[in-house]
């Protein structure tokens, strides 16, 4: 080997050394993991670690907590790497102490298995995140609750919440705690049934936003009846009956409830179940109410519901404050009870219909020649033809449909595309281009399927 080449593999082997490569000694490589100027060399260092007494200098040295200001060179995720890989009790209860950075301390009382040590960490330390730490690791459930009561921090609450299994206790932290965020931890960890209900139930009790909560969590639809019955908050009645679909139940409130606002919100869902009885009989019917205008098809509905009744106005205002989607919810039903392929196909193609009903209409068809015929018609909503060409099963069709647009709308010059698009007023040449993607991704499925 002559000394040029010798030089040269010199050269590339100093190179491709880090700092830490070429630092052997222990305290070097401390030194440059606590205070290197980059992210790679601080790492490097840290892998050449390999004693636990030297990691741990690392952890107790670190004076910097870069988790909460980031670097020239992005992310210091790799802190916790040096506690992940130290497994002596003493080195770890000597970091949770001592070490500067809070999250190095929080990680080394992750590791920790004594109860005494944790409940002295999860009470009496001074940073939020080495107590929550702490928290998670504790089974006494005497400090958990006096930590779920008393924590300054309501994060470290909710995480001392999470590990109660007294239900009582959960309850009244529901009741008494000031902050929202922790009524609702505890709500969340509570299973009995009796006293979700109460909580429900507790107007003026409880907060209101809370009850809500506990109507979501109840199955019980005898309760949910009762509630919505009952001279309850509105709100709260209204998410009550929403969550009922046994048409025996609704109709008890209906007749039945205290609050009007409640009867008339029973008779609407009633009148939307009973579609559910004259769909497969009437296809026609269902047709009719999928194309009509949505603020026809609402009027007609609440004066067949109501009649003419003096309170007019105010049922309006009802349903407008409530949001209900009167016209939404017949329609989509109306088109889950079509099986009709022309009468859907109809529904795809109609200019008036809404884009989610126009999808609803399309997913029912199973036809290749309806798709076909909806991705070629659907001119004026390309979202349409894509999810139809989807749906498509025939690689000829999709090879002729492919044909037709491409020579309808495209020219030599992939300049034009734009053009004819707009010319024809159609669709954009961005959807032209999703049209054609559509189709090339399902010819390329179907050859591979």
């Amino acid at each position: 080997m002559n000394l040029w080449t010798t030089i040269q593999n010199r050269l590339r082997t100093n190179r491709s050394a880090t700092p830490a490569e070429k630092r052997k000694k222990p305290s070097d490589l401390i030194e440059l993991a606590i205070n290197g100027r980059y992210r790679e060399e601080r790492e490097s260092a840290i892998r050449n670690l390999t004693k636990q007494n030297d990691l741990a200098a690392v952890a107790l040295g670190t004076k910097t907590d870069f988790f909460d200001r980031p670097g020239e060179d992005g992310g210091y995720t790799w802190w916790p790497d040096v506690v992940r890989r130290i497994d002596d009790p003493l080195l770890l209860l000597e970091i949770a102490k001592r070490a500067p950075v809070g999250h190095l301390r929080a990680k080394a009382v992750e590791k920790i298995v004594d109860q005494d040590i944790l409940r002295t960490f999860a009470t009496r330390d001074g940073v939020a995140k080495v107590r929550a730490s702490a928290v998670r690791k504790l089974s006494d459930q005497s400090v958990l609750a006096k930590i779920a009561y008393c924590d300054r921090d309501f994060e470290v609450r909710i995480t001392a919440i999470r590990r109660i299994k007294d239900q009582v206790l959960l309850a009244e932290i529901c009741m008494n705690d000031t902050k929202h965020e922790v009524k609702e931890a505890a709500l969340r960890q509570i299973t009995d049934d009796g006293l979700i209900e109460e909580i429900a139930a507790g107007e003026g009790k409880y907060a209101f936003g809370l009850r809500m909560a506990a109507v979501d969590k109840i199955s019980n639809p005898m309760f949910l009846t009762k509630l919505a019955k009952s001279e309850i908050d509105l709100d709260v009645g209204m998410r009550a009956l929403m969550k009922l679909s046994e048409i025996s139940l609704i109709s008890d409130i209906a007749d039945n409830a205290s609050r009007k606002q409640i009867r008339w919100a029973a008779k609407i869902r009633l009148g939307i179940l009973e579609l559910d009885s004259i769909g497969a009989k009437n296809q026609e019917a269902m047709r009719e109410i999928a194309l009509m205008d949505p603020w026809k098809l609402t009027n007609i509905f609440l004066r067949k519901i109501f009649g003419d009744d003096g309170e007019w106005s105010a049922l309006k205002d009802f349903v407008s404050h409530y949001r209900i989607d009167i016209s939404s919810d017949l329609s989509q039903r109306s088109i889950e009870l079509l099986s009709d392929p022309d009468m859907l196909v109809e529904v795809a193609l109609d200019d008036n219909v809404t884009a989610v009903n126009k999808v609803a209409a399309v997913k029912k068809l199973s036809s290749n020649d309806r798709l076909a015929e909806i991705a070629r018609k659907g001119r004026r909503n390309q979202k349409i033809r894509v999810e139809a060409i989807l749906r498509i099963s025939d690689r000829t069709i999709l090879e002729d449909i492919k044909h037709e647009i491409r020579t309808q709308y495209f020219s030599a010059d992939n300049k034009e595309v734009w053009r004819n698009c707009r010319d024809q007023r159609e669709m954009t040449s961005d959807e032209y281009r999703d049209l054609d993607g559509a189709l090339e991704k399902r010819l390329k499925d179907l050859c591979n399927g």
